[in-house]
Order: C-alpha cells, then sequence, then structure tokens
C-alpha cells in the first residue's frame, strides 16, 4: 500500500508541477489543504434526510465535488485543489490537479440516485458499466466518484454556445425569439423575447422558459452537438448536454446533463479571461480567453454577477436572520447582493413568482467583501454553485474561481432538523439548503484573503483497496430546477 500511495502522491504533485512550475505545486498543496480542512469542517455527514418522516440522519455520506482556482492580477492560476467527499472517501480526498488544472486521475460516474440510496454494495450491485463513465478511458483510474446531477448551473454551457453562436454571426441578441413549448411541458411554457432578454431571465433568476427557448433554438443551429463536441476539444470532457429535446428544450435528465467542479472552474475562468495560455487541449493547442470575444464575456459576466440568489455559498440574502439564538442560517462567501433585486425595504424580491427573501440585506452589502459573479442551481436531491470571486475596492485582496457540485438538495436540511415532521423548505421559513454551504463558502474565501501560510503538503491518498466502502413558503418553489 505504501508503494501505491507514492505512486500516486508522485503523479499529483508531478503532473501539477509540469507546467504551473514548482512554486504553483507547493501553493497548490497549501490551498488544497485549507479547502480539504473547510470540507471535512462542514461535516456534511450530518444533514438530515426528509425523504422520511419525521426527518433522519443521511444514511451515507453525500457527494460534494468542491473545486478552487485562486488567479493572480493577470487572470493566470497560481493554485488549484479539488477535494472529493463520498463514502469512497468519508473524510474527503484531494484529487491531483495536473499541469493543465484538470484531473485526469478521478474515473467520473454519471449520477444514478438509486446507487447513492442503495445498500452497503452500491457499486457491485449491478456492476459499474463503461456506460456509466462520463469520460471513456477512465476505468482504471485510481480514484472515482459518482458526480451529482448539477440542476440549473448547467444553464451556464448554454450560455456559453449562445454567445459562441453570437460571436460567429449565427444568432443576434437583439433577434426576437418566440417559444411555443410544443409538446407542452411542466417545465416551460410558451413565450416571447429578444435573445438577451431570454439570456438575461436564465442566468439571473434562472428560468426555466428561457433555458428551453435557448437550447431549441441551439438545436435548430446544431449547436447542442457542437457544444458537446467542442467542450470536450479544449479539455472540459465531463461537461456536456445531453438527452434534451430539440422539440421544446425539455427532458433535463440525471446523468445526461453533467459537470464536475474542476472543469466548471475552469469554464468560468475562461469566462473571466486572463493573459497568454490557460492551459493546453488534449491535443496540445493552447486554450486562451479568445474561445470568446471580449463582448461575450463581458456579457457573460455582467449577467453571472446580476445572479439574485446568494443563498448557497454566499448568504446575503439571509441577511440578519437570527433563529435558534444565533444567526441562521451562517454568513458564506461575503458577496454584495445585486442592487437590482433590492427594493425599498432592502428586501431580495426574485422575478417569476415575486418571491421575496423578506430580509434588509443592506447591512450585509454595506459589510460585504467581494463581487460574486456566479450560478446556482437546486432540486430535491442536487444543490450546485459556482462562479468567480473578486474583492471589492479596500478589501482583502482576493481573486478565484469556486465551484461546488452535491446531492445535497432541499430533500436535506442542517442537523436541528432531526425528527422534524415538515421540511424547512416547504415552512414559512423557506430554508431551502443547509447552512454548510455556506460555512463552506466562508472558510474557503478566508483562505484566500491573504498569503497561503505554509504547512505540510497534503499528498493525495491511495484510494481504499478494492474501493471498499467504510460504514457508517416565500422562497423560491423547489420546481425551479425541475427535471420533467
Amino acid at each position: 500500500m505504501a508503494v501505491v500511495a507514492t505512486v500516486v502522491a508522485g503523479l499529483g504533485l508531478a503532473c501539477i508541477s509540469s507546467a504551473p512550475g514548482a512554486a504553483a505545486a507547493t501553493r497548490s498543496d497549501e490551498l488544497g489543504g485549507k479547502v480539504l480542512s473547510a470540507v471535512r469542517t462542514a461535516a456534511f455527514e450530518q444533514v438530515v434526510d426528509f425523504a422520511a418522516s419525521p426527518a433522519r440522519r443521511i444514511a451515507h455520506v453525500p457527494n460534494v465535488d468542491v473545486a478552487v482556482i485562486e488567479l493572480d492580477d493577470s487572470g493566470r492560476a497560481r493554485a488549484a485543489a479539488n477535494v472529493l467527499l463520498s463514502r469512497d472517501y468519508p473524510r474527503g480526498q484531494l484529487a491531483p490537479v495536473d499541469g493543465n488544472w484538470g484531473t485526469g486521475a478521478v474515473r467520473f460516474l454519471r449520477w444514478q440516485q438509486a446507487r447513492f440510496d442503495g445498500p452497503r454494495g452500491w457499486t457491485t450491485r449491478p456492476a459499474l458499466s463503461s456506460a456509466e463513465d462520463m469520460v471513456r478511458g477512465r476505468r482504471s483510474a485510481p480514484y472515482r466518484f459518482m458526480s451529482p446531477y448539477p440542476a440549473s448551473l448547467f444553464k451556464i454551457m448554454v450560455a456559453y454556445e449562445v454567445m459562441r453562436q453570437v460571436d460567429r454571426g449565427r444568432m443576434s441578441l437583439g433577434a426576437t425569439l418566440r417559444y411555443t413549448g410544443v409538446p407542452s411541458s411542466t417545465l416551460c411554457g410558451p413565450g416571447t423575447r429578444r435573445v438577451r432578454e431570454w439570456l438575461d431571465e436564465m442566468i439571473t433568476w434562472s428560468s426555466n422558459q428561457a433555458t428551453c427557448a435557448l437550447l431549441t433554438r441551439l438545436h435548430r443551429l446544431g449547436a447542442v452537438s457542437r457544444l458537446n463536441a467542442d467542450l470536450r476539444n479544449v479539455g472540459l470532457a465531463t461537461l456536456q448536454v445531453n438527452g434534451t429535446r430539440a422539440s421544446n428544450g425539455a427532458n433535463w435528465q440525471d446523468g445526461k446533463l453533467t459537470m464536475t467542479a474542476l472543469d466548471t472552474a475552469r469554464l468560468f475562468w475562461l469566462i473571466d479571461g486572463g493573459q497568454g495560455t490557460l492551459w493546453r487541449r488534449p491535443n496540445g493547442q493552447p486554450v486562451t480567453e479568445r474561445e470568446l470575444s471580449p463582448s461575450s464575456r463581458s456579457l457573460l459576466k455582467r449577467l453571472l454577477g446580476e445572479d439574485a440568489f446568494a443563498d448557497t455559498l454566499s448568504s446575503t440574502v439571509w441577511c440578519g436572520q437570527h433563529r435558534f439564538g444565533r444567526s441562521y442560517p451562517a454568513a458564506g462567501i461575503p458577496q454584495l447582493e445585486p442592487a437590482r433585486w433590492i427594493d425599498a425595504r432592502g428586501h431580495v424580491v426574485v422575478p417569476g413568482d415575486g418571491d421575496d427573501f423578506g430580509n434588509d440585506v443592506r447591512p450585509c452589502n454595506a459589510a460585504a467583501q467581494v463581487t460574486f459573479q456566479h450560478k446556482i442551481g437546486l432540486v430535491d436531491t442536487a444543490a450546485s454553485d459556482a462562479g468567480i470571486v473578486r474583492s471589492l475596492p479596500g478589501r482583502a485582496k482576493r481573486h478565484y474561481v469556486i465551484a461546488m457540485f452535491t446531492n445535497i438538495g432541499y430533500r436535506y436540511a442542517d442537523p436541528m432538523w432531526a425528527g422534524a415532521l415538515r421540511n424547512p423548505c416547504f415552512t414559512s421559513l423557506g430554508l431551502c439548503r443547509t447552512e454548510k454551504f455556506a460555512l463552506l463558502g466562508k472558510s474557503i474565501d478566508d483562505a484566500l484573503t491573504g498569503a497561503l501560510t505554509a504547512r505540510r503538503r497534503v499528498a493525495p491518498a491511495a484510494p481504499p483497496p478494492g474501493q471498499a466502502i467504510p460504514p457508517r413558503g416565500w422562497r423560491p418553489r423547489p420546481a425551479l430546477d425541475g427535471r420533467p
């Protein structure tokens, strides 16, 4: 086992230093240790599951995939870390980061809820098949991880392709796009908007109707399959949009819409932009910010900066809520809530259903440290958040990209709800996400506020032998990210 551990550790460190250099490898080790500590401290295994009534502690360690890429003033990567949490890695596992700021050392599997809910022998009954692999050729990879459904975070891939089509002159932001919603779907109804308006609604308040409309147009242009191929060609092979209907843009399925944290972080890095070569394609050619035009990157960043939902890795929308003798939910990434959604009372009011978070966020905005250009996702068995964090003027300097995917959707809640008969998501509290996401975000942000301190290098450990499984109201409606 010691030999295996040495080989795997060497794989991680050699790959990191192959392009970024030894200094970046050391910094990545330091960052990795901090992200791993943040994941462990969050104690995701303590959440309770409302699949049964009353709620009881989750049966298995949940699947959590977290990645962070620290960027310098030029938009170049300084360090990167990727941590996986699952039944295979109940204390968290650092995935080796390679010279392209990605990882080829993980066999990523498509999400299957039945597998997660299954018994101790969850990967052998039935045995894993190649059809479950998100990326070919990794069956012998030293690590494995079943990637949670991305929920509405997949809409960033749709937005990315829309802007690529705009750059190529095949779509116009000012063009009127009529969506008929035929055949009918519980997800999306008919409507007419300009492309720019559909894009705005899809990103800023996660409109499903807008997503269906844009996907339908992309299908007509043959651009969905092109998007998947191009994402593979730039080395983001786990990011794929499959299974959606060309007729109405619906049919969003587990295992068909796929994303992983490190590839998603790199996509946001690409949108953010940076000087020179960001990383290299599988064929060795450079990937640069020129994958998108400056105007397209600028528009996407503006829309991501106006995402209304600061309620996952950040929690500004819950500003000043004191419950259970303390501030609850806990503070997350100290982001500035976009003024666009704040009414005269200081409340965040989200379009669509006119949802009102009911809290005065102005005090938290006054104390905000960063902007967070991000996109969230939420369904019953998945929650996600990813974006670009940048310090506000006069605040502690940091610039990084963060991405998180989990299967801890609104079906799950914080430990204090153990024994409760009603899910807090469906009460007047409207708490549809565990505060553990915010705690994770805050811990990671704290780690990026200054120079990373020297610490013992945390090398990736060898996988367990045979991958043995260790023992053991007013809020936005959860249907916002539905999967009809």
